[in-house]
C-alpha cells in the first residue's frame, strides 16, 4: 500500500479509533486487494469479515465494539454491557453486545448479537459520537442475560448510588417493550415492585396527581371516568370506563398506578380494551404512575404530541 493511501485511510477511520469497513476503504480509494496486501504485511489487521482495525497491540474495548457495529450492520448499534460501558458505566463484566435488526448477521466472533423489533428512536443516543441505547434500555436488557442478583445489584447502583436514572425511567421503557415471553422480564418488575412505596399510591391521589400534571400541561380539559367506546360483552351490555378521554379527537388517557404483577396478570385485558377502542377510531395513550411521578415533563410532551397528532387528524380545517 502507497504511503499515500495508507495515510488517507488512516484519516478515515482515525474518527472511529481506527476501526473502518472494506466498503469505508473503497470511498477513499483503497481496493480489497490493497487491504489484503496492507494486511500481509501487518499493517492492517481484520477483525471481522471486511471490517479492519489499523492500530498495534490489543484492540481497544470501544474500538470492538465499533468493529462488531460496522459487522453486523442493519442499524445495529451497542447495547447490553457495551452501551452500559459506553455510557462508563463500572463494576459492570465487559462484552462485545450488539442490537439491531432480525436480518442482521448473527454469528460472529467473539460477539452477541440480539435481533430485535422493539428498539425505538428514544432508546438510542449518542455518546462520545457512537450511537448507543440509554442506559434504561440497557438495564432492561440486561434482564434477559444477567443473574437476578446482579441485576438487583445493578438496578440500586443505576438509580440510587450513583444517580445515573431513575424507577420512572426505567418502567416508562419496559412499558414500551413489554410483552408476553420476553425473557426474564419478570427479574425486573419484580425489583421494580419492590422498591415501590410501601403504602402504595390510593386511587384518588393518582388521579389527582396526573389532573394537576394535565393543568400544568396547557391543554383542554379532559372528562373523567369516560365509558370505554362500543364495549359490547357477550348478549348483554356493561360499561366500562377509562380514565381520561378528550371525546372531540378520540383520545383517551389510562393512568396506570397497579404494581408489575397486576399489570402482568391484566396484561390481555388492557390489550382488548385497548384494541375495542381503536376499533372505533380512538387512539390510547397509557402511561404509569412512576413515570408521572419521575419523569413529568416526558409524560407531558407525550400527550401534548399525541393531542397535536389527533387534533390535526380528526379537526376539520377551518
Amino acid at each position: 500500500m502507497r504511503s499515500q493511501s495508507l495515510a488517507s485511510l488512516i484519516e478515515m477511520a482515525a474518527p472511529a479509533g481506527g476501526v473502518f469497513s472494506a466498503a469505508q476503504a473503497g470511498d477513499v480509494g483503497i481496493s480489497r486487494k490493497q487491504l489484503r496486501d496492507a494486511e500481509r504485511t501487518g499493517v492492517l489487521r481484520r477483525l471481522h469479515p471486511s471490517v479492519f482495525w489499523v492500530g498495534s497491540g490489543a484492540v481497544p474495548r470501544r474500538g470492538r465494539i465499533r468493529a462488531a457495529v460496522l459487522a453486523v450492520g442493519h442499524g445495529a448499534v451497542p447495547s447490553h454491557e457495551s452501551s452500559l460501558f459506553l455510557h462508563g458505566v463500572r463494576h459492570v463484566e465487559f462484552a462485545v453486545a450488539v442490537s439491531a435488526a432480525p436480518a442482521a448477521q448473527h454469528i460472529l466472533d467473539g460477539v452477541r448479537v440480539h435481533r430485535v423489533r422493539d428498539l425505538l428512536p428514544e432508546h438510542v443516543v449518542v455518546v462520545d459520537g457512537i450511537a448507543t441505547t440509554t442506559v434504561e434500555r440497557a438495564l432492561v436488557d440486561l434482564a434477559g442475560v444477567v443473574s437476578r442478583v446482579r441485576l438487583e445489584w445493578l438496578l440500586d447502583h443505576l438509580t440510587v448510588t450513583t444517580r445515573r436514572t431513575s424507577i420512572g425511567r426505567i418502567a416508562r421503557v419496559v412499558r414500551q417493550i413489554n410483552r408476553r415471553g420476553r425473557r426474564r422480564i419478570g427479574d425486573l418488575t419484580g425489583l421494580l415492585d419492590a422498591r415501590a412505596p410501601t403504602e402504595g399510591r390510593h386511587r384518588s391521589l393518582l388521579e389527582r396527581t396526573a389532573d394537576e400534571l394535565l393543568a400544568s400541561s396547557g391543554l383542554p380539559s379532559p372528562e373523567a371516568e369516560y365509558p370505554l367506546p362500543e364495549l359490547i360483552v357477550g348478549t348483554g351490555s356493561r360499561r366500562e370506563f377509562v380514565d381520561r378521554a378528550w371525546p372531540d379527537i378520540k383520545l383517551i388517557l389510562e393512568i396506570d398506578g397497579r404494581s408489575w404483577h397486576a399489570r402482568e396478570q391484566d396484561m390481555a385485558r388492557d390489550r382488548r380494551r385497548d384494541r375495542q377502542a381503536a376499533a372505533v377510531g380512538w387512539q390510547t395513550l397509557r402511561v404509569l404512575d412512576e413515570e408521572v411521578r419521575d419523569i413529568a415533563d416526558e409524560v407531558v410532551a407525550d400527550l401534548l404530541a399525541a393531542y397535536a397528532e389527533r387534533a390535526t387528524l380528526l379537526r376539520p380545517a377551518s
